[in-house]
C-alpha cells in the first residue's frame, strides 16, 4: 500500500538489467497490482503507477566492451603466425566468424578441403548448426592443423586434446 513509483524506479533503475528483463518485471508487477486490486488491496487508482514506470534506461550488465581487430592488429597476428601457431586461432576466429565454444568442438572429420567447408556440428543453438566456408586467407591455416597433430580436434593443446576455456586463456 506504501509502495510509490519513486520505489519502483529506483528498483528498476539499479537493476542493471537489459530492456526486455525489465519488461518482464514490468509485466509481473503489473500482475501483481492487478492481483491486489481485485482483491481490494488497493484502491483502482492504484493499479496506474506501474504504466508510469520508465524501463527505457535498461541496460545489459553482461555486456562486454569488445572492441574491433584492427587491420594493423590482423596483420600482426599474420606476421607471426607462422612462428607461433597460437596466433593462428583468432586469425580463425576472425575469418570465420566462430564463437570460441564451436572452434573447441571443430573436429578434423568436419573439414572438407576440396569443397571449401567445414562443418559447425556442435553449438551454442540449434540455428548455429551451419556449415562454414573456409576463406582463401585461412586455407593454410586449416591443412596446417589438419596435418600436424594426430589429435581428432583441429585446434587442441600440446597433448593433443581438445581445448578447454581454462586451458585456452592459459596458453
Amino acid at each position: 500500500i506504501d509502495i510509490k513509483l519513486d520505489h519502483i524506479q529506483k528498483v528498476a533503475d539499479q537493476s542493471g538489467k537489459h530492456t526486455p528483463t525489465l519488461k518482464k518485471l514490468k509485466n509481473l508487477l503489473g500482475l501483481m497490482w492487478d492481483y491486489c486490486v481485485k482483491h481490494e488491496i488497493l484502491p483502482p487508482d492504484k493499479r496506474q503507477i506501474i504504466r508510469y514506470l520508465d524501463i527505457t534506461k535498461g541496460g545489459n550488465p553482461n555486456k562486454l566492451d569488445r572492441t574491433v581487430f584492427s587491420r594493423e592488429e590482423i596483420n600482426l597476428l599474420w606476421s607471426v603466425a607462422d612462428q607461433d601457431p597460437r596466433y593462428q586461432i583468432p586469425l580463425f576466429l576472425i575469418y570465420t566468424g566462430l564463437r570460441i565454444g564451436e572452434m573447441y568442438n571443430l573436429k578434423k572429420c568436419d573439414i572438407s578441403l576440396s569443397d571449401h567447408v567445414f562443418q559447425v556440428t556442435e553449438a551454442k543453438t540449434s540455428a548455429g548448426v551451419r556449415e562454414v566456408p573456409i576463406a582463401d586467407k585461412i586455407a593454410q591455416i586449416v591443412k596446417f592443423r589438419l596435418f600436424s597433430t594426430e589429435s581428432d580436434y583441429l585446434f587442441c593443446n600440446t597433448e593433443g586434446h581438445r581445448f578447454s576455456d581454462k586451458v585456452f586463456r592459459d596458453h
